[in-house]
């Protein structure tokens, strides 16, 4: 013991041990009451410290635990304690050489389970995966995979359910890593629902597709065009090939149909092709097709306000 001050209370206490009675704790106390202020655990030959425990308040429950570990003793585990019951409120996972933070996690809530998860990489140190946690299991919410000098998001998953399976994913992309796809999940397999590929400085949409059916084939594929990204193509898809059965070409400000085909047949064939008008868009041409060669069979040229046959 280390004694200090007129009533010569210890400042420095240390268990020995062992034959060459080599320090086994050491504490360092303070204060009137020289309540403990850190507590070092020696192990080996050198006894460098093992575990360190800095000491906080009335009742010098633990404030920072730090796990040590290597012929330096640095730092391994990194523990930040808070509140009344000074439970962990930030994790740090160190690394052997540089001991810089491998994984990072915020805790929260009674039972202090994870709230953000940070896994880091490289010589930075930069974010690799962010998982932010939610709920009362804690199950995973937001899930971000990180890349590139920036360590922008490459990857975002919104997470749902028991099983936390994905709900929406985002693949991004460029410098401003905006969406490049967007995909919308569902049922048991979380296969997608809707998919929508994005494109250009905005990333309007350029291709939609509504999914449907255990294989998740389209059901609806809108090609989309111009500043506002109206559809340029709607195809209406049917059967096990998802062949088209409508096809409809719009065009015009208000992107109005200009071409309506009806396929048919093994080969999605026209059976019925409508060629449309004017501000009503009324047909002009309709053609109806036969055969193997689609050949015309009726051919309806239609005129005039009430659209007589011509």
């Amino acid at each position: 013991m280390s004694l200090c001050g007129e009533n010569k209370s210890p400042l420095v206490v240390m268990s020995l041990c062992g034959e060459n009675k080599s320090p086994l704790v050491v504490m360092s106390l303070c204060g009137e009451n020289k309540s403990p202020v850190v507590v070092m655990s020696l192990s080996g030959e050198n006894k460098s410290p093992l575990v360190v425990v800095c000491l906080c308040g009335e009742n010098k429950s633990p404030l920072v635990v730090m796990s040590l570990c290597g012929e330096n003793k640095s730092p391994l585990v990194v523990v930040c304690l808070c509140g009344e019951n000074k439970s962990p409120l930030v994790v740090v996972c160190l690394c052997r050489e540089n001991k810089s933070p491998v994984v990072v996690m915020c805790l929260s809530g009674e039972n202090k389970s994870p709230l953000v998860v940070v896994c880091l990489c490289g010589e930075n140190k930069s974010p690799v995966v962010v998982v932010c946690l939610c709920g009362e299991n804690k199950s995973h919410l937001v899930v971000m995979s990180l890349c590139g000098e920036n360590k922008s998001p490459l990857v975002v998953m919104c997470l749902s359910g028991e099983n936390k399976s994905p709900v929406v994913v985002m693949c991004l992309s460029g410098e401003n890593k905006s969406p490049l796809v967007v995909m919308c999940l569902s049922g048991e397999n979380k296969s997608p629902l809707v998919v929508v590929c994005l494109c250009g400085e905005n990333k309007s949409p350029l291709v939609v597709m509504s999914l449907c059916g255990e294989n998740k084939s389209p059901l609806v594929v809108m090609c989309l065009s111009g500043e506002n990204k109206s559809p340029l193509v709607v195809m209406s898809l049917c059967g096990e090939n998802k062949s088209p059965l409508v096809v409809v070409c719009l065009c015009g400000e208000n992107k109005s149909p200009l071409v309506v085909m009806c396929l048919s047949g093994e080969n999605k064939s026209p059976l019925v092709v409508v060629c449309l008008c004017g501000e009503n868009k009324s047909p002009l041409v309709v053609v109806c097709l036969c055969g193997e060669n689609k050949s015309p069979l009726v051919v309806k040229t239609l005129c005039g306000e009430n659209k007589f046959k011509g």
